[in-house]
């Protein structure tokens, strides 16, 4: 083992994974005072310095290296993320924007299905669809049931409406009810008035035929709003119409 003398004439004397811990002085070299501290018994952290044969610069450049080394994946991986995140936020509002266009698609197909479902029937009982169609709108919805699209008919809770056999009420049978109903029955031909239909005097509240009594698109489309002409308009025998 080695006595790590505390000066030596040349550092050939010493064995080499040693010669950093001796300082040059006047010629000769001395053995680091804080090995000399230890009775020139080193500590064995300092033995382990020693055997890297590098020199406190070159350590301190190696690490100066692995810290920038490490900092530069830290920042790409920061980047990484910054940018997965990037294109999850576009990715949802992709699919947030599809999904409104498809709600948008389906609340036309369910229109056009409501509107030509009734059309039809309103047409067959020799209804007015102009008058009637908006009150029957607020009535029906569309629903999907077994992978298709079909109108029901639903009551004053939103839920669909059964006839006396348990069965989901059919458009025809909402306008056969609209029918027999006294305010909606002046807008079917040859139901509660003494001609062919509703003359326009009759709509306008003239002396030739029944006042109506005019409900706002807003009316209209508010459940409760209309439930409430309505009873009004029974009330005062009057034909509730929708303002253009």
């Amino acid at each position: 083992m080695f006595d790590f003398p505390a000066t030596v004439v040349s550092l050939d004397a010493v064995p080499e994974p040693y010669r950093a811990l001796y300082r040059d002085k006047n010629g000769s070299f001395a053995l680091d005072p804080a090995v000399a501290r230890l009775g020139r018994k080193p500590d064995p952290r300092v033995e382990a310095f020693a055997a890297l044969g590098k020199s406190p610069e070159e350590l301190a450049a190696m690490l100066a290296e692995a810290e920038r080394v490490a900092a530069g994946e830290a920042e790409r991986k920061g980047q990484w993320d910054t940018l997965k995140a990037q294109l999850l936020s576009r990715h949802q509002a992709e699919i947030q924007g599809r999904d409104a266009q498809i709600a948008g698609l389906r609340a036309q197909l369910g229109a056009c299905l409501i509107d030509a479902a009734a059309t039809a029937e309103i047409v067959a009982a020799k209804g007015v669809p102009e008058l009637l169609m908006p009150h029957v709108r607020m009535r029906c919805e569309v629903v999907e049931e077994n992978g298709r699209q079909v109108v029901r008919v639903l009551d004053e809770a939103g839920a669909v409406r059964l006839d006396g056999k348990g069965r989901p009420l059919a458009i025809k049978e909402l306008v056969a009810e609209m029918r027999a109903d006294p305010v909606f029955a002046r807008a079917f031909d040859g139901v509660g008035t003494s001609g062919g239909g509703m003359s326009p005097a009759g709509l306008g509240g003239g002396s030739a035929g029944p006042a109506a009594f005019t409900l706002s698109r807003d009316q209209a489309k508010d459940p409760r709003a209309y439930r409430a002409a309505r009873a009004a308009a029974e009330k005062a025998g009057l034909l509730p119409i929708i303002a253009g």
